[in-house]
This record gives C-alpha cells, structure tokens and sequence, in this order.
C-alpha cells in the first residue's frame, strides 16, 4: 500500500479542545480506540500509534484521541467512567474527516485500566465500556 497519512485534529467538547489523530486509509469501516486511564493516544511505548499505523495499512482508517484533561486535551480528567461525552464528541470528529467510514458502537475499542484488586472482573468476563455513539 502507498503512504499512508496521519493528520493530528482538533475538535470540541463540553467548552473544550480535544486533540486526536487519524491514520488515512480507504477502507469504508474504520476504527475508533479508546484509551482508559491515564494513557494519551500514543499509546504505552507508542504502542495504540504502531497499532493504529498497521490497521491504516490495511485499508482501515483510525482515530485515537486524547479524553479531557489526558494529553493535549484541555479540561479536567474525571476518570475514564465519565467520558461518554468525550467518545461522542471524538466519534463526531472521526464521521467528520473520514465520511466514508461509518463509526458504530461495534466498532470502536475500549481500553481501560488494570482492575484493582477487588474489582476483578470473573474469569472469562470482559471489562469493556460500551457507549452509545450512533
């Protein structure tokens, strides 16, 4: 495949900036992450960035993006449990610069932090959060 482009985007969120960047491709089925806890969309050792970069590759478009208050974003980090509104607002932004690739609940990824110890989820259960974004 050609050079792929990554294009860093800013958009707005309940009076602030958010900031998110979105790897290029052709693909009509794109890709939003989400990163829990503290983690900028970077990513751990640039880790959701390579992730993203190989997706894109593959003909799948990418958005990451910086919640409130984590990274480049502006505002005040409430925790992870208290960014629908962030998901939203990044799901917007990923509609708006890759038209062609339908975002859907099914399609984006959550990531969160590790558990504590007394909140560990059941062996075989998931600890995703799902929103609602269509």
């Amino acid at each position: 495949m050609g050079a792929r482009m990554r294009k860093l985007i800013e958009f707005p969120c309940a009076g602030e900036t958010l900031f998110g960047t979105l790897d290029e491709a052709p693909g009509t089925t794109g890709l939003l992450i989400v990163s829990g806890g503290n983690e900028i969309r970077v990513g751990a050792h640039r880790g959701m960035a390579l992730l993203a970069g190989r997706l894109a590759e593959a003909g799948h478009p990418v958005f990451r993006f910086d919640r409130r208050g984590v990274g480049d974003s502006s505002g005040e980090n409430h925790g992870f449990e208290s960014s629908p509104d962030d998901i939203a607002a990044a799901a917007a932004a990923f509609r708006q610069a890759a038209p062609t690739s339908p975002v859907s609940p099914r399609s984006a990824i959550a990531t969160r932090p590790p558990p504590s110890p007394s909140s560990t989820p059941a062996r075989g259960s998931t600890n995703w959060f799902s929103p609602t974004l269509g």
